[in-house]
């Protein structure tokens, strides 16, 4: 059995993640320029599999010791509801007042994908499709612990690859669920992903000391996901099986490597800033983006380094509503409405 306080490796790949999804959205909307992070959406699937390794991680022992479907539903919201409004009320300022946009705030507000229309499925925050998934997750397994023995995690977890590998097969990408008419493929890219987190984090602890695990540097899972991105495109050599082997193979690999990763203190200060930044630029992205890009866009500059001065503006405006809105709302509900009887670890999912 092994223990472990928290996971800073693991903080530091999901904040490799956040950017290189702002990056992947950033060449998305150039008009010109090499793109480098065209299969940059596969970061969803390691936001997944981190999410659940570190919601079974935080909350296992607490949900099967009794810790309410209430209670952790609250902390969950806690966690992840500010910034997701703030995104949203953002958004729909750059866009400007109508009715239209005030019925899609309500609906994006509770979660509702607008599936009777064209286009994303939340068309105010595009990026909360994403989230609608984690929660849906989250719930579902502290609503189901009592069932979810090992096995029955594994039957899950191969029945979403099969479902995964059929998307894959019938729309030539994984890159799915955001959308009104590929909205379902989001089902097997959170099943497949939350639940390996989950067993994962179950071999980790139970059996991590008879299983093979190299404790090398926090770096090292952070470059791998690095090459798994970038490589495929620099060779031009990316299809949906490259892609299906990276969400089914590589990434548990990389998980499980930074799980066990050694590293400096100074790196450990990094993977923390990381961590703690990666929510933010990931929910509020989309009216940084908005509110920015024609401005950035228009300057004589190289699109490349007009993609990391947006990068940098995206990154300072989601570092100060941390800080400044996001850590003193989470503290004051917290206080308010979480009880503190009941010990949880202390890591939080993204």
């Amino acid at each position: 059995m092994k223990n472990r306080s928290y996971f800073d490796a693991l903080d530091g790949l999901r904040g490799i993640a956040a950017f290189l999804v702002l990056y992947h959205h950033l060449e998305s909307t150039s008009v010109s320029g090499t793109h480098y992070a065209r299969i940059g959406f596969l970061a969803v699937d390691l936001f997944f599999i981190l999410s659940g390794f570190v919601i079974a991680f935080s909350y296992e022992d607490a949900l099967r010791n009794g810790l309410s479907f209430w209670a952790f539903t609250k902390r969950r919201l806690i966690r992840l509801y500010p910034l997701i409004l703030l995104g949203i009320i953002l958004t729909a300022l750059v866009i400007g007042p109508s009715y239209q946009v005030a019925q899609s705030v309500v609906l994006n507000a509770l979660f509702v994908p607008e599936l009777w229309k064209q286009g994303n499925a939340y068309s105010v925050d595009a990026i909360q499709w994403t989230l609608f998934f984690e929660l849906f997750a989250n719930l579902l397994y502290a609503a189901a612990i009592p069932l979810l023995r090992s096995r029955t995690v594994a039957v899950l977890i191969g029945i979403s690859a099969v479902a995964l590998y059929m998307v894959g097969q019938s729309y030539g990408t994984l890159g799915l669920g955001w959308g009104t008419d590929n909205f379902a493929a989001g089902f097997p890219r959170v099943g497949f992903g939350f639940f390996t987190g989950v067993l994962l984090y179950r071999l980790w602890r139970w059996h991590g000391d008879k299983l093979p695990t190299l404790q090398l540097s926090g770096w090292v899972p952070v470059a791998g996901f690095l090459a798994v991105i970038l490589v495929p495109e620099l060779l031009h050599f990316q299809t949906w099986r490259v892609q299906f082997l990276d969400v089914c193979l590589v990434f548990p690999i990389l998980i499980w490597l930074g799980a066990s990763a050694t590293y400096s203190e100074a790196s450990g200060r990094v993977f923390s800033w990381l961590g703690r930044v990666s929510f933010p630029i990931y929910a509020l992205q989309g009216p940084v983006r908005d509110f920015a890009e024609p401005t950035i866009r228009a300057l004589p500059i190289n699109v490349f380094i007009a993609n990391l001065v947006l990068m940098g503006i995206v990154t300072l405006a989601s570092w100060l509503a941390l800080i400044w809105i996001d850590e003193p709302l989470r503290r004051y509900l917290s206080s308010r409405f979480v009880s503190r009887r009941r010990a949880l670890n202390p890591a939080t999912a993204p």
